[in-house]
């Protein structure tokens, strides 16, 4: 119980920890994902590293919050793949944020309901690992300062499935 206590710890601190600059900054139209390199250890912030996606159409930061989430959640790419980069999303997933949208400097993530169908989220490392992604997904854009998770329009739901509470995470 210690170590896992020890962990969720170690991941709330690594969620709100700010993003690094971006390596690959994007350059209109595109957005980045953040995956997770293989074998680097899931709990380390530095494992996920920022990978460029096309944004083509999306204007203003709003439509490149959600066409960032909905490409995070399509998975990766063969080319991703093979350079050794893997996710908590596959193609299995897509379409499974309903909307994200700005509200302010507040981003909030709207998921259908999953947790039938996405069970190895609730594991302490699985959830560990579709969390920093999307966190990092949501915090690469500078005018955003906090996220709002919920599963159909439920903070509780959201959080009570990674067996946690509900919170909005904020960048330090």
């Amino acid at each position: 119980m210690k170590a896992f206590l020890g962990i969720l710890i170690e991941l709330v601190v690594a969620v709100t920890s700010p993003a690094p600059p971006d390596r690959v900054a994007p350059r209109a139209p595109a957005v980045n994902v953040y995956l997770l390199q293989e074998d680097a250890g899931g709990y380390r912030r530095t494992a996920y590293q920022p990978l460029p996606r096309p944004a083509r159409g999306a204007r203003g930061p709003g439509e490149r919050l959600q066409v960032a989430l909905d490409e995070l959640v399509r998975g990766t790419t063969r080319t991703e793949r093979r350079s050794g980069y893997t996710s908590a999303f596959t193609r299995d997933t897509a379409g499974v944020i309903r909307r994200a949208e700005l509200r302010g400097r507040r981003a909030v993530v709207d998921f259908r309901d999953f947790r039938d169908e996405q069970g190895q989220w609730g594991t302490a490392y699985g959830g560990s690992v579709f969390l920093m992604q999307v966190s990092r997904t949501i915090f690469q854009f500078e005018r955003v300062r906090s996220a709002l998770l919920r599963i159909d329009g439920s903070c509780r739901q959201f959080w009570e499935f990674l067996q946690m509470r509900c919170e909005v995470l904020r960048r330090p």
